[in-house]
């Protein structure tokens, strides 16, 4: 449990100002570790699950994130430099067809709707994982919570992780996280811990 509570304080720290200082005495003040023993379980925790840099220390899965969003930034801005996104080319009023002149002709047909058995599924599989027989709270909610599980299913990494990332975009974005939602991630907590001792003999992350 330890290890535990330093993983996500220090996760949740790394998230929110950019970086984790390399000072031992910062560490364990952000994690509350007085102990011998609370201190370990820090040092061990970074140890495991991040890695240094000239400025302390960062984490791969935000390494990632960072990577991503600043890809995205890079892209908004060059569209931005040429006057905004690509307009469709040619002449629309050419492109379309006039049933009214021919009746065997008519204009273009919609592109087909996303599959949304497909994705309904999906997010039915995201809340059964977690206890739940239907997906609850907003849309908005469920959309970014489903992608976090499937980003970590593809991973294999912990549900605990994809809940906690899926937390923290809600919050970020002020968007509500029904309370059923961390109830339901203290239990997979629990589980996953349970599952991480029996596997490895060790107190899971």
């Amino acid at each position: 449990m330890m290890e535990h509570g330093a993983y996500t304080l220090l996760l949740d720290t790394l998230y929110s100002t950019g970086e984790l200082p390399r000072a031992p005495k910062v560490l364990f003040k952000i994690c509350g570790a007085t102990t011998k023993r609370e201190r370990a379980a820090v040092k061990n925790v970074l140890q495991q699950f991040f890695f240094r840099t000239p400025a302390g220390f960062s984490h791969k899965r935000f390494e990632q994130e960072l990577k991503h969003s600043e890809s995205r930034i890079k892209a908004a801005q060059e569209n931005g430099k040429r006057g905004g996104r690509p307009k469709p080319s040619g002449n629309p009023v050419d492109s379309q067809k006039n049933p009214a002149n021919n009746p065997e002709e008519s204009y273009p047909a919609p592109a087909p709707e996303p599959n949304k058995e497909k994705e309904e599924a999906g997010a039915a599989a995201a809340f059964v994982a977690i206890g739940f027989d239907k997906p609850f709270g907003q849309v908005k909610f469920q959309s970014i919570w489903l992608k976090h599980f499937e980003i970590v299913i593809a991973a294999g990494e912990w549900l605990t992780q994809a809940m906690e990332d899926t937390a923290q975009e809600c919050q970020s974005l002020s968007i509500g996280v029904p309370p059923q939602f961390f109830s339901a991630k203290r239990d997979v907590e629990a589980r996953e811990m349970a599952e991480f001792e029996r596997k490895y003999h060790r107190t899971p992350l």
